[in-house]
């Protein structure tokens, strides 16, 4: 009788490759990571929203107006086989509305589902925020974003809360903003 173990079969290995990687992040797994959030310009100023809630991005090719919607809906759009609310929140954040012509990407957000499409200027890219970054307005300028924002980064971000945005498009009343977590 040999009493050496045999060498693990590759089956073994992937199962056990498999159940790690299945295994669910852990406080300690995820601190310090950071939350990944789509960065985009609407303006001159830079925004962005946690990347969870962003289900697509796609370059508007046309935005059928809704007489008598108030802002900040601005129309509809067609998107993947149905009809897409859009929404200009440049008033909502304090900055001034001119015409959409610029605005050429919508971003798709929602929480568990698309819920309303970002009328934005351009994609700048995904970043990752920690929620210790995430820095508190200003009072001035915490009253211009009307509780959709969650704070500021140390580089000019402003964060978006697309919770309250849905929420208040929803009709029903918003919390104030929580930090990002990680997942």
């Amino acid at each position: 009788m040999s009493t050496h173990a045999s060498p693990p079969d590759a089956r073994d290995i992937l199962r056990e490759r498999a159940r790690r990687l299945a295994a669910p992040f852990t406080d300690r797994d995820a601190a310090g990571a950071g939350t990944d959030a789509i960065a985009f310009t609407l303006g001159r100023e830079r925004y962005a929203v946690d990347a969870r809630q962003v289900f697509a991005v796609f370059r508007l090719a046309t935005l059928t107006p809704l007489p008598g919607a108030r802002p900040p809906v601005v129309g509809v759009t067609q998107w993947r086989g149905d009809v897409l609310t859009v929404l200009d929140l440049r008033s909502s954040l304090g900055s001034r509305t001119e015409a959409l012509d610029d605005l050429a990407q919508v971003v798709v957000v929602g929480d568990d589902r698309p819920e309303f499409g970002l009328l934005v200027d351009r994609i700048d890219d995904t970043i990752t925020l920690a929620a210790t970054a995430i820095l508190p307005f200003t009072t001035a300028r915490a009253g211009a974003t009307s509780g959709i924002a969650r704070g500021i980064t140390a580089d000019a971000v402003v964060v978006l809360d697309v919770l309250a945005l849905v929420a208040r498009q929803a009709g029903r009343p918003t919390a104030s903003p929580q930090p990002m977590s990680t997942p």
